[in-house]
């Protein structure tokens, strides 16, 4: 038997019982930093928990899975802002809203990922109309956590992560998962740049 090859599995015995054992031993750290280890698990994007089930009522300054962007209390208002694309729809704190144009029939496109970059604009109770916002064009989807949207002549209506507050527009004509982003204008049509 050749020692060198004896030696070697002696000292693999030793480092593997070290390991296994959790022993502090030199050749422990050497042998283990040069292993491959599994990558971490990825984080869970943030599920809401199903309709009825109890939970603190959210505040208006933030959403849990979209920080930044509120979250309603109860009724939510739709209301117009000046802009550089003219007059447009305005959610909660005349922060900008937006549609998506791979919406179908009234129905969200955008879920999980998309819905944390392009967060709903949601609702507790119908909706409201403020001046210059067209009562009639005004309604809800329901989503598929059980949450209601803000609809408006039939287009659900989007926050954008990016816009900090009131004014921005940062949204406007980009393209992300798979289709583009426009304000909405008090007649319910996107406005084009």
């Amino acid at each position: 038997m050749n020692r060198s090859w004896a030696a070697g599995a002696g000292l693999t015995v030793a480092v593997l019982l070290a390991s296994a054992c959790d022993v502090d031993h030199p050749f422990t750290v050497a042998k283990m930093s040069n292993q491959v280890r599994p990558a971490p698990a990825a984080e869970e994007p943030y599920q809401a928990p199903p309709a009825g089930t109890a939970t603190e009522a959210p505040t208006m300054s933030e959403s849990p899975g979209a920080p930044g962007i509120p979250v309603p209390t109860g009724p939510a208002t739709l209301n117009i802002a000046e802009s550089q694309f003219g007059s447009i729809l305005v959610g909660v704190d005349n922060r900008t809203l937006y549609l998506f144009e791979k919406d179908m029939d009234g129905t969200s496109a955008c879920l999980n990922e998309c819905a944390l970059a392009w967060p709903p604009f949601l609702t507790e109770g119908e909706p409201t109309a403020g001046q210059g916002v067209d009562q009639k064009l005004l309604g809800t989807i329901t989503r598929p956590d059980g949450k209601k949207q803000v609809t408006y002549n039939d287009h659900p209506l989007y926050y954008y992560i990016a816009d900090k507050q009131s004014g921005d527009v940062l949204g406007q004509g980009l393209e992300a998962f798979g289709a583009k982003w426009f304000v909405v204008n008090s007649h319910g049509d996107k406005v084009e740049e």
